[in-house]
């Protein structure tokens, strides 16, 4: 025990002691004491501390604060808590328990050891042995702290459910919760008509909202709100420079050292208190001045869990069911709608309907077949050019063939007979031949003008172009060769190269009602808008000249079909039978029955049938 290092260590062992025992001792100033006592024990040592729990380690820093370690450090320092005090290679640990499931873990590396390695490591034992002393004090005395903040917290809520009004709300955040934030300065506001107004401070009975520092927390807040300042903790210094600096400047000329402010606005999705759409927007600032600590952001989590649905509740209770429903947000929600459903009744706008149509040719020519028979050859495809008297089918009659066979036997019999007897009026053997040969020759006759019929039936089986023009039908060779037809059987349709074209339109019978049919006067008619399926890129106008009186039958609908004759023809290949899509002009009418005509005929319907 004569060693120097003995000596020095137990010199510094006792003043350690003595600083632990204080009541007022910080840790800043015990741990390094007991860094010089390590040093006495061992050269060029490095001490560390640390805080280890079954689910998580922590290191103490120098300045009494903690840092969580990663996993893989968190298993090794478990690992030496369940070997014990060690020495191993230029390294001592020692392991001190403070309770069941937390050990205070010292370790020391030295690059040489001043004593016995046994002593050395007794001599360690005894500075950790003071030193969880002092950790294990400060921890209780922080959890004295936390739980009496809990039991002030748990009183702050009860009084915030007790409130009657949003002032006694505000006055209990500003004055009460003020010492569950360690002493923080609290200010809140609450959002009326897009702005806020402060309404409670801590220590201030009533807010002068002249104040420059009022002015300042409520700027810095609302910038908060507005996501122009992160919601997080911000410092005086940081906010010097930029746009919020001379709000900045006025608070810390007050002291303020830190700021932050937490929206209390419940979300609706989470609150059944929103349904309605009607919340309370509100904001609590929290002011961190030079000698307060910053709060724990669990008890401002909570405070904040709390008073936003109480805001809430309050503010429904406060409000008439027609403040609710007029007031506030909502006020500007139904002048809104009030604007629209004015402009939607009475805007004027132009009313059209859309119907379907095909573009045909008004002159046009369908060609039928002319008699019974089976068409023998097909002279045309689809879209053939033709000229006139081109042959485009061929056609036979077996029966038109017999008769004229039968005809043409029946005049060679008639001739037979007929020169017979002129050559026995040419002997002069019987008076009765001048008779015969008058009945032979009426027979003749009339076999002739019958083969004169039958001629003209077998000429109209070759059926010809009546003019130059296009021949239409899909597939002509595998719809009509080789297949038998009746007569006024519809073959083909044939256009002229140079003809007219026009809109055929089926209008339904319920939309009649809404086109002014005084106005189809010559080409003065109803204006069309209709566009081509094929080209859909593009509109063509025209006018709507004739409407038919009788309403037909067409796929199970009843329409009435009109007429507008094409003056300029898009600069397409028409076909006939182009299909299109036309919307036909009915005037003006208000624009909320131009965008909701089908909702307003199916109410009709609907008011008919029920009421």
């Amino acid at each position: 025990m004569s060693q120097q290092w003995l000596h020095q260590f137990e010199s510094d062992l006792d003043l350690l002691e003595r600083e632990v025992s204080l009541s007022t001792g910080e840790y800043s100033v015990v741990f390094p004491m007991a860094e010089l006592a390590v040093a006495s024990l061992a050269s060029g040592t490095g001490t560390k501390c640390w805080l280890v729990r079954k689910d998580a380690a922590e290191q103490i820093l120098n300045d009494g604060h903690t840092a969580v370690v990663s996993t893989a450090e968190h298993a090794r320092l478990m690992n030496a808590t369940e070997r014990g005090s060690s020495v191993l290679s230029q390294r001592l640990r020692v392991v001190h328990a403070l309770a069941r499931n937390l050990n205070f873990v010292l370790e020391v590396t030295y690059s040489e050891l001043n004593g016995p390695q046994q002593s050395v490591l007794e001599g360690m034992q005894a500075v950790a042995r003071l030193l969880a002393a002092f950790v294990s004090r400060d921890l209780l005395s922080q959890y004295e702290k936390q739980l009496a903040r809990q039991t002030t917290l748990v009183d702050v809520v009860a009084r915030l459910h007790e409130s009657a009004t949003i002032s006694d709300v505000a006055s209990v955040l500003a004055q009460d919760a003020a010492i569950v934030v360690d002493g923080c300065r609290l200010t809140l506001l609450i959002e009326s008509e897009n702005r806020y107004d402060v309404v409670a401070i801590t220590g201030v009975r009533q807010p002068k909202l002249e104040s420059a520092s009022v002015a300042a927390t409520k700027t810095l807040a609302v910038a908060v709100v507005a996501g122009r300042l992160p919601d997080s903790w911000l410092s005086m210094e940081g906010l010097a420079a930029g746009e919020f600096a001379a709000s900045a400047a006025v608070l810390s000329d007050s002291g303020v050292r830190l700021f932050r402010a937490v929206s209390l606005k419940q979300v609706p999705e989470t609150t059944a208190l929103a349904a309605d759409g009607v919340t309370v927007a509100a904001v609590l600032a929290l002011e961190v001045f030079e000698v307060s600590s910053i709060p724990d952001d669990s008890i401002v989590n909570q405070l904040k869990s709390v008073a936003g649905p109480v805001l809430d509740k309050l503010h429904l209770r406060e409000r008439s069911w027609l403040a609710r429903k007029f007031g506030g947000r909502n006020r500007r929600r139904w002048v809104f709608l009030a604007a629209v459903l004015t402009l939607l009744a009475f805007w004027p706008a132009d009313f059209e309907v859309e119907v379907e149509g095909r573009i045909e040719s008004s002159n046009r020519r369908r060609m039928f077949a002319p008699e019974d028979g089976t068409v023998d050859t097909v002279f045309f495809q689809n879209e053939t050019a033709v000229v006139k008297d081109q042959t485009l089918l061929q056609m036979s009659n077996p029966d038109i063939d017999l008769e004229r066979q039968r005809v043409l036997g029946d005049i060679e019999t008639t001739l037979a007979k007929l020169a017979s007897v002129q050559a026995v009026q040419l002997s002069g053997a019987d008076a009765n031949s001048s008779a015969d040969e008058q009945l032979f020759e009426k027979q003749l006759d009339s076999l002739r003008k019958q083969l004169d019929l039958v001629e003209i039936q077998t000429a109209a089986l070759e059926v010809v172009a009546p003019f130059d023009g296009t021949v239409f039908l899909r597939n002509s060779r595998k719809e009509l060769a080789d297949r038998p037809v009746q007569r006024g059987q519809l073959l083909f349709e044939i256009v002229p190269h140079v003809g007219a074209w026009q809109l055929n339109l089926e209008i339904p019978d319920h939309l009649l009602s809404y086109i002014d049919t005084s106005r189809i006067v010559g080409e003065r008619g109803v204006s069309v808008r209709y566009r081509i399926r094929a080209t859909p890129d593009q509109d063509w106008t025209t006018r709507l000249t004739k409407v038919d009186n009788a309403v037909q039958v067409q796929d199970d609908q009843l329409v009435c079909w009109g007429t507008a004759n094409l003056k300029e023809l898009p600069n397409v290949a028409l076909r006939p039978g182009t299909s299109v899509v036309a919307r036909i002009s009915c005037g003006r009418r208000s624009l909320g029955f131009v965008w909701f005509r089908e909702v307003v005929e199916m109410w009709q319907q609907f008011r008919f049938a029920w009421l």
